[in-house]
């Protein structure tokens, strides 16, 4: 049965959790059907089922359409990471069009192996309560993550972190999902290998010292010395 009488003629549908009806002209989850429609699962994205059914008129616009999407997520972690440390990720959630939001979330959905949340993380973070901030339009938020790197991890090898965030309000659910990868290596940053000299951050001698390894030969990139003159001013502002 389509439309709202999917409810009364489809009683083993978990309407409400699993499934939700399609009714003309009815927004759901950013998308609008142009006619009644079957039952499509609530937790999936809703235009791409409409599509199939052929009843979508609309969508949420998405980046090269000449719109954008209502949210957006960012995931910042270092580049490299080390056998035996910790790292801090970075999520950052942005509003971009989800009026009057009511709740949301933000989650890492996939830390592989060698890694792992502490166990008392808190993951999902959830927003709107317990003093996290809920974003208004036009507004970010951000939430950091620490995660455990294995001492027993192989080294030179690639793993991909995935984070998902909803926004939801009165009427709609907007997610959106993101990646970072992240190499386990067995060398430090060029920032922690030149901190040397007990000072806190990087001081001048120490982009020096980068700048002389560099010069002579050494085991160091011209991006390294970069990261260490970018360590110093970041230090020195």
């Amino acid at each position: 049965m389509q439309g709202a009488s999917a409810t009364e003629e489809m009683g083993g549908f978990a309407f409400g959790n699993t499934w939700q009806t399609v009714v003309e002209d009815e927004s759901i989850n950013g998308a609008t059907s142009d006619a009644d429609g079957y039952p499509i699962l609530s937790r999936l994205a809703s235009e791409p089922q409409l599509n199939a059914q052929g009843i979508s008129n609309e969508g949420p616009p998405a980046p090269g359409d000449g719109g954008q999407a209502p949210v957006a997520l960012s995931l910042e972690a270092p580049g490299t990471v080390q056998p035996g440390g910790t790292v801090t990720v970075t999520a950052e959630l942005t509003n971009r069009d989800v009026p009057e939001p009511t709740s949301g979330s933000i989650e890492l959905t996939t830390v592989p192996e060698p890694l792992s949340l502490p166990s008392d993380s808190e993951n999902p973070v959830f927003l709107g309560f317990a003093g996290n901030a809920l974003p208004a339009v036009g507004e970010s938020v951000t939430q950091q993550f620490e995660i455990n790197v294995a001492q027993e991890a192989a080294v030179e090898q690639d793993l991909t972190l995935e984070a998902e965030a909803v926004v939801q309000n009165d009427t709609d659910e907007f997610n959106t999902t993101t990646t970072q990868t992240v190499t386990i290596t067995d060398q430090q940053a060029p920032v922690e290998r030149f901190d040397t000299n007990g000072e806190p951050g990087i001081q001048g001698d120490e982009v020096l010292d980068a700048i002389s390894e560099f010069n002579e030969g050494g085991d160091v990139e011209a991006t390294d010395v970069l990261d260490v003159i970018s360590a110093f001013n970041e230090n020195s502002g």
